[in-house]
C-alpha cells in the first residue's frame, strides 16, 4: 500500500478533474473503435485505467472539490505507479500537439471558425487546456517523486 502518499486538497482537485476526462474517455473508447473486442490488450489496458482511477476516487472522494486539508492514497503502489506513468505520456503527447496547434492557430482551427473571434476563442481555451495539463503533469510527477523516495 501507498499510504504514505499525500496530497494536498490543489493537488487532489487537479487528480479528480483530470479523472473526470480520464474515466470518460476510456468510456467513450469502450463505446467506440475498442467495442469489438478485437484487440484484448487494448482492452486489458483500458480496465486497469479504469480499476486504478476508481480507486483514486475512492481515496480522493467523488465529490469535485475537496474538503479536507490533506489525501492519502491507498492505492497498491505499481498501480498507482503505472497509472501515474500513462497518465504523464498522455499528458506529455496532449501538450506537444498542442503546441503545435498554437504555432500556427489559422492552419489548425482556421477551417472550423468564421470569424477572428472565433479563432480568437479556440487559441483561449487551447490555453486553458494547456495549464490543466500542465497542472496534470506537476500532480503526476510530484507523486511519481514521492513514490521514488518511499523505494
Amino acid at each position: 500500500m501507498t499510504g504514505t502518499l499525500i496530497l494536498s486538497r490543489e493537488q487532489r482537485d487537479v487528480l479528480r478533474m483530470d479523472l473526470t476526462f480520464e474515466l470518460d474517455g476510456v468510456l467513450n473508447d469502450l463505446r467506440g473503435p475498442a467495442a469489438d473486442g478485437t484487440n484484448l490488450d487494448e482492452l486489458t489496458d483500458m480496465r486497469r485505467r479504469v480499476d486504478a482511477g476508481l480507486w483514486l476516487l475512492d481515496d480522493l472522494g467523488w465529490e469535485l472539490h475537496g474538503t479536507r486539508e490533506t489525501y492519502y492514497l491507498t492505492v497498491p503502489e505499481e498501480r498507482l505507479r503505472s497509472w501515474l506513468t500513462g497518465r504523464r505520456v498522455q499528458t506529455r503527447a496532449c501538450l506537444e500537439d498542442t503546441a503545435i496547434a498554437l504555432a500556427d492557430p489559422w492552419r489548425t482551427w482556421g477551417r472550423v471558425t468564421e470569424t477572428p473571434s472565433e479563432l480568437s476563442e479556440e487559441v483561449r481555451c487551447a490555453r486553458e487546456e494547456c495549464d490543466r495539463e500542465l497542472d496534470v503533469l506537476a500532480v503526476c510527477d510530484s507523486l511519481l517523486d514521492q513514490l521514488e523516495a518511499t523505494r
